[in-house]
C-alpha cells in the first residue's frame, strides 16, 4: 500500500515539475502564457483586495487631492482683462456639469446621472461601477451636453458617452468605453476614443505582448450611433511611424504593466491656419495627443493611417489646441524641467521645429502641478483659461502672465482629517451670445463684477513628481462635502455601486 501510495506521490509530483518547467519554458518564447498563468491571476487577486477597500468608501481620494489652501469660489477677477462672460465645467463633487458667471455664482447646472443612464442591465461586462462622476463635458448653444463618464473598479476605467438637453434629460447614450474627447464634424458626426481590452495579439503588432488596452478612433452619427471605429495601432502599423511601436517591447521603453500604452486624450481637427503654417499639416486630418509615450499625432481617417508624429518638449501632455497663427497651445503636465515652478505648465509651442513660443508656469508664490487630466481653451482676446483638475481648480491668464480669473472649487471633502477638493474638468469660458438656450430659460445677463484683487493665503508646494494613476481601471472619483451656499448638495450619495 506504501509503495503504490509512492508511485502515486511521484506521478503527480514530476506531473507538476513538468507542467512548471513546461511553462516556464514556453513563457521565454511566448510571454503572454507565462503572464496568463502565472501574473494574471496575482492581478486578479490584488484587484479584488482594491475592489473590496474602494467600494466601502464614499468617495475616490485620487479626484479629490488634498487642497493646496483655503482658497473658495473666484478669488480674482479683473473684467478689464478677462473674455466672456460664462465658465463651464464639470467636476468631481456630484453628478453635474456648471455654468458659473465671473463672480463664480451658478447660473445654469445639469444632472447627469451615470448610474441612472446606465443601470446594471445596460452595462458592458468589465464596467467600473464605483464612484463614477462626469469625466469631460461639452455644451453645446442650445445647451445640449456631451459627457464622458469615469469611475473605478471595473476593468477599463472610462465607460460611456451620454447627450443630455438644458434640462438634463436623456437624448442618446452610447455603450463602449468612451473617454477623454470630443471633435465635432461639420456633417453633425462626432469622434471620441473608446478603447477594448485586447487579450490575443494584434497581426499588424506582433511585439505588443497581451493583455493590453487597444484604443480606436470612433466616429458617431447624430443619434449617437457608431458609424465606423479605427484602432489607432492599425494606423500605426500602416505608417512609417509604426517603428515607434517596435520600441515597446525594448528594455529601455517596456511596455506599461497596465497595458495603457498609447493613452488618447485629444482629437482636434487641423486648421487652415496649421497647414499653412507646417507643410506636414494637412487640412482634413486630425491631431491627436498620446499622453504615456509623449506623442502628439496626425491621423488620415480617410486613409487609416497615421501620418506625421512627433515628441516635444512637452510630457504627459492633454489638450493640444490650435491657435490663430497656425502654432499649438497645450496643457504640459510633466515637461516644465526648468528651476521654476512646479512640473506643469500652459505651453505654446511650434508643434514640428519644438520651439517654445510662450510658457506659463505659474509665479514662485504660486507654482502649479497638475498630476492628471488638465486642459487649455485658447481665447479670442489672446488669453488662456487652463483648467488644473487634481487642484480643483480654473484660472484666465494673460499673454502677459497675468492671471485675471482665478476660480478654486468651493467645496471640500473633509473626512478623517483629509482635506479633499474636487477635481474640475474640461473648462470652457462663453459669451453670452454664445448661448442662445440661456434667453429660453428666462436668464438675465449677468452684471460685470467689481475687480477682486488677489489675496494673501497660505500655499502648500504641490508636489514635484508625477503620481498619475496606472492600472486600467484607474481614472475616477465623488464625494461627502462641506458646502459653499454657491453649489447645492447632491441629491444622493455618491457611492454608485448597483
Amino acid at each position: 500500500m506504501n509503495s503504490r501510495f509512492q508511485i502515486y506521490l511521484r506521478i503527480i509530483v514530476l506531473s507538476a515539475l513538468f507542467t512548471y518547467l513546461l511553462t516556464l519554458g514556453a513563457g521565454a518564447y511566448y510571454p503572454s502564457i507565462y503572464q496568463l498563468m502565472f501574473d494574471q491571476p496575482k492581478k486578479m487577486i490584488e484587484n479584488q483586495i482594491n475592489f473590496s477597500k474602494i467600494a466601502g468608501h464614499k468617495y475616490f481620494d485620487w479626484f479629490f487631492q488634498e487642497a493646496l489652501d483655503d482658497k473658495k469660489g473666484v478669488v480674482t477677477v479683473d473684467p478689464g482683462k478677462t473674455y466672456g462672460d460664462y465658465t463651464f465645467f464639470a467636476s468631481a463633487y456630484g453628478r453635474k456639469a456648471f455654468l458659473v458667471d465671473l463672480k463664480g455664482n451658478v447660473v445654469h447646472e445639469w444632472t447627469i446621472d451615470w448610474a441612472k443612464i446606465f443601470p446594471p442591465k445596460d452595462r458592458r461586462e468589465g464596467v467600473a461601477p464605483l464612484h463614477t462622476i462626469v469625466g469631460r463635458a461639452f455644451l453645446q448653444p442650445n445647451g445640449d451636453v456631451y459627457a464622458e463618464f469615469v469611475g473605478e473598479g471595473g476593468l477599463l476605467g472610462d465607460y460611456g458617452l451620454a447627450k443630455v438637453d438644458k434640462d438634463s434629460k436623456l437624448v442618446w447614450k452610447y455603450d463602449q468605453f468612451a473617454n477623454h474627447d470630443i471633435c465635432f464634424l461639420p456633417n453633425g458626426h462626432i469622434l471620441t476614443f473608446i478603447e477594448e481590452l485586447r487579450t490575443k495579439p494584434l497581426k499588424s503588432s506582433p511585439f505588443l505582448r497581451p493583455p493590453f488596452i487597444e484604443p480606436f478612433i470612433a466616429e458617431l452619427d447624430a443619434n449617437g450611433h457608431e458609424v465606423k471605429r479605427t484602432s489607432l495601432f492599425e494606423m500605426f502599423a500602416r505608417s512609417p511611424q509604426r517603428k515607434l511601436m517596435w520600441q515597446m517591447d525594448k528594455y529601455l521603453n517596456p511596455q506599461p504593466a497596465n497595458g495603457d500604452i498609447l493613452h488618447p486624450n485629444t482629437i482636434t481637427m487641423i486648421t487652415p491656419a496649421a497647414a499653412a503654417r507646417e507643410p506636414v499639416f494637412e487640412q482634413g486630418q486630425f491631431l491627436i495627443s498620446l499622453r504615456n509615450i509623449s506623442v502628439l499625432a496626425q491621423v488620415d481617417l480617410d486613409l487609416g493611417r497615421v501620418t506625421w508624429a512627433s515628441f516635444g518638449p512637452w510630457r504627459f501632455q492633454h489638450s493640444p489646441r490650435f491657435l490663430p497663427d497656425g502654432s499649438v497651445m497645450l496643457f504640459d503636465n510633466l515637461g516644465n524641467l526648468t528651476d521654476k515652478g512646479a512640473m506643469s505648465r500652459v505651453l505654446n509651442v511650434d508643434p514640428v521645429t519644438g520651439k517654445v513660443l510662450w510658457e506659463y508656469d505659474g509665479t514662485e508664490d504660486d507654482p502649479f502641478y497638475n498630476s492628471y487630466n488638465g486642459d487649455v481653451d485658447p481665447l479670442p482676446n489672446g488669453n488662456v483659461l487652463a483648467t488644473i483638475s487634481s487642484s480643483g481648480r480654473i484660472f484666465e491668464v494673460t499673454h502677459d502672465k497675468e492671471i485675471v480669473w482665478d476660480y478654486r472649487a468651493p467645496q471640500r471633502v473633509t473626512e478623517d482629517g483629509y482635506n479633499g477638493i474636487p477635481s474640475l474638468f474640461s473648462g470652457r469660458r462663453y459669451k453670452r451670445e454664445d448661448l442662445p438656450f440661456l434667453d429660453s430659460l428666462g436668464i438675465p445677463p449677468p452684471p460685470r463684477p467689481e475687480p477682486v484683487a488677489p489675496s494673501a493665503s497660505p500655499v502648500k508646494t504641490p508636489p514635484s513628481s508625477p503620481i498619475a494613476p496606472q492600472s486600467p481601471g484607474a481614472p475616477a472619483e465623488p464625494a461627502h462635502p462641506s458646502l459653499s451656499p454657491m453649489m447645492p448638495q447632491p441629491e444622493a450619495p455618491m457611492d454608485q455601486s448597483p
